[in-house]
């Protein structure tokens, strides 16, 4: 590397460099949401490269203009050559993503100005931390960001390593001596001031000794009264003098006490409305609670609040627990921080106070919102069982729509319950053994309680066949329970259809949702029963099978349901334990705002499905947290038990009410699949000329050849390829990496 000699290039290249650094520079720093001048100072080339950079650098962009000056400076000083200039551009790169990286592993959810960075490292630290969280761990991706930023840091900035260890090692040595010259001065002063106390100590010592012997005697010490034990244990941690400070309030909140009789599912309208051949089922085929609820430990309440504050004080955080909220499951703390304390340091301790408390998992709620405390959930010793049928029984429930869904208990032990009806949809997720499939029988119950298959048609898909096969032969199916991919690829595009023309129905009626049509049609002299459109509710058990086996088809007819037939009153319950990216896609969660997990493998998976961490700390058992459609907060819920025998039951009389009546149009659709692809001899493919033109095109084939180009599946894809190969169009496989002989003429 050699001085520059004031070339034409060089200086046109370093003063270009400065341009575009600057530009950017600016759209970062104006052209943000968060800018005091909202952007309107850069316009929109500058909002785009604002929002651009910051998505996928996050704050790392800043180094985007850091790079430009950096380069514009050395085209400016340096002649720089072909290799150094590729050398210091790679440079650049891995302190980008190893700048990312870091972003998103130590600023991800710190608290700044009542707002919590959410994507810190962009779109880049994210997928870099995936990988490597799940392959060497938090700690392990820390020691590698750091790392490789301080290696390009160093090949940037050409700092010799030798010189800095020895110049280290020197001043280490120089601090050193002034620390033995400092003892060396000190300690015999502190010995002899050491020396000078203990003989004031012992002074008055024996002068208090003169003075209580001269004193008269006392009277007796009257006994203290006896004091409530539960704030004795709770001792103040701050400060001896500070006396006066007052033990955490126990917050109770009272429960909504059931009415004596409720009949599910009838509100006063429903009343008035003559009554049906169908019978809704009884209460008395749920468990009874058994009604001892567990007591509230205060003593053990006190003890945690004051292992909490000791715990975050030894850290260096001042605070105090200022409420205790005791649940079913879990106790919340509300703590309240000492001013100018990150919330994120406290939120990164949840395993240190697990630790402390003897706990399973300790959750960490940074900050609550709307409030300037922090929540720190705690597990319960003694966990409460949430019974299904105490929260049927209650009047909330009785008064609640068609597609009500009563899913369990909040931390405070209020009874909580959904609406499928304005969701519209809901995605589950959550390990096996968490709690998924018991919120799935759940939310079926709730809504055979709530409404007749007169109202309320359901369409299953259960390509584990297991979850789903004791409800085959109940009177609210459409059709017979799906358990084959391609079969259920067809009753989704047949669940596409009925939107269609169920929307079609509406806009004749002049309408804009289906209560509105049923309203009218009821209203109307003569009215046909018939006509009156139900519910209609897709419930998937697995959906990564279905996404992992089916057609891009698949996906799209869930999406598409997904996007427009909530007004239709078609709704979808989609269930998974794999909440990868590739299984819960953006837009799918896009289109399905209400959203469930249960216990997650990793904090990763927790964001996939929650866009936030927290379900990787959830205790399993039905415990839960839900994203309400329109909420920026989590709420956890355990979730209502409800057993096998309890199932069986309510199965057993929903078929001693009538046989199902299946839909025809449906069992056409779905039949049609597996003659349109081929599976018979004699049939034919529907895409088998379209096939033909290609390979005739291409003039080779291949399965993976034809999934491009068709858009089809593996499976389909193959079966045009036997196909093929039967009728003598392509000769046999030749092996791996052998192309098939093409026995088609060239096209005149």
């Amino acid at each position: 590397m050699t001085k520059n000699n004031g070339g034409f290039r060089n200086q046109a290249a370093a003063i270009t460099l400065f341009l575009i650094g600057a530009i950017v520079a600016i759209s970062l720093v104006m052209g943000g949401s968060l800018s005091p001048l909202g952007g309107g100072a850069v316009g929109w080339i500058g909002k785009f490269i604002s929002k651009i950079l910051g998505t996928v650098f996050g704050i790392s962009s800043y180094l985007v203009p850091a790079s430009c000056f950096y380069f514009g400076a050395r085209f400016l000083l340096y002649k720089v050559d072909r290799v150094d200039g590729v050398q210091r551009t790679g440079a650049f790169a891995g302190l980008l993503v190893s700048s990312s990286l870091f972003a998103s592993l130590a600023l991800e959810g710190v608290f700044v100005n009542h707002l919590t960075i959410v994507g810190a490292g962009g779109d880049l630290g994210a997928l870099v931390l995936k990988f490597t969280d799940d392959g060497i761990g938090s700690f392990g991706s820390y020691i590698v960001a750091l790392t490789v930023m301080a290696g390009c840091v160093i090949f940037l900035s050409g700092t010799n390593l030798v010189a800095v260890a020895v110049a280290f090692f020197k001043a280490v040595k120089l601090l050193g001596a002034g620390v033995i010259e400092v003892l060396k001065f000190c300690v015999p002063l502190l010995i002899r001031a050491v020396g000078a106390s203990k003989t004031l100590f012992s002074f008055i010592v024996k002068t208090i000794k003169k003075r209580r012997e001269k004193a008269k005697t006392p009277a007796r010490e009257k006994p203290r009264a006896k004091t409530e034990p539960s704030p004795d244990l709770y001792k103040p941690l701050a400060r001896e003098e500070e006396t006066n400070q007052t033990p955490p309030k126990i917050v109770i909140e009272e429960q909504e006490k059931p009415p004596l009789k409720v009949v599910p599912g009838k509100s006063p309208e429903e009343e008035q409305k003559p009554q049906r051949s169908f019978n809704l089922p009884p209460i008395d085929l749920l468990d009874k609670p058994d009604g001892v609820q567990a007591d509230i430990d205060q003593e053990a309440a006190y003890a945690n609040a004051r292992l909490i504050e000791e715990k975050l004080q030894g850290f260096g955080i001042e605070g105090k627990v200022t409420e205790i909220k005791p649940g079913p499951v879990i106790t919340m703390f509300e703590y309240k921080p000492a001013p100018n304390v990150r919330v994120g340091k406290i939120a990164s301790l949840s395993n240190d106070l697990a630790m402390s408390l003897s706990a399973l998992k300790v959750r960490i709620i940074s900050p609550i919102p709307g409030r300037d405390v922090v929540g720190i959930e705690v597990p319960n010793q003694v966990r409460e069982t949430v019974c299904l049928r105490e929260l049927i029984e209650n009047q909330k429930f009785s008064k609640s729509g068609p597609l009500a869904i009563a899913v369990g208990k909040d931390i405070s032990g209020a009874p909580y319950y959904a609406d499928l009806a304005t969701a519209p949809h809901l995605m589950i997720a959550g390990t096996t053994g968490s709690g998924k499939s018991v919120l799935m029988n759940s939310l079926l119950a709730s809504m055979f309680y709530k409404t007749g298959p007169d109202r309320l048609r359901l369409l299953m898909i259960d390509p584990k066949m297991l979850e789903f096969s004791i409800y085959e032969g109940i009177p609210h199916l459409l059709h017979p329970i799906v358990t084959e991919p391609r079969k259920a690829s067809a009753a989704l595009k047949w669940a596409v259809g009925e939107m269609e023309n169920r929307y079609s129905l509406l806009s004749e009626k002049g309408v804009r949702s289906i209560d509105s049509y049923n309203a009218k049609i009821e209203s109307e002299e003569g009215a046909d029963s018939a006509k009156i459109l139900p519910y209609i509710v897709i419930v998937i058990d697995e959906l990564g099978d279905l996404v992992m086996s089916g057609t891009n088809d698949t996906q799209g007819a869930i999406i598409r349901i997904a996007q427009k037939a909530r007004a239709a009153g078609i709704h979808l319950v989609v269930a998974t334990q794999r909440p990868s990216a590739d299984v819960v896609s953006g837009l799918l969660k896009a289109n399905i705002p209400a959203r469930i997990s249960f216990l997650v493998s990793s904090r990763v998976n927790s964001n996939i499905v929650l866009d936030a961490p927290g379900a990787e700390s959830l205790l399993g058992k039905g415990d839960m947290l839900f994203l309400k459609p329109g909420a920026t907060s989590l709420e956890r819920i355990q979730g209502a038990l409800i057993t096998d025998d309890e199932r069986e039951k309510i199965v057993e009389f929903l078929k001693s009410q009538g046989n199902p009546v299946f839909d025809e149009k449906i069992t056409e659709v779905i039949n049609k699949p597996e003659q349109s692809e081929g599976d018979g001899d004699g049939e034919r493919d529907d895409m088998y000329e379209q096939a033909l033109e290609v390979v005739r095109a291409e003039g080779q084939v291949s399965i993976s050849m034809l999934q491009r180009r068709l858009k089809i599946g593996y499976n389909r894809a193959a079966t045009i390829v036997e196909q093929m190969e039967r009728e003598g169009i392509i000769g046999e496989h030749q092996g791996a990496g052998k192309a098939r002989q093409v026995n088609l003429p060239e096209q005149e």
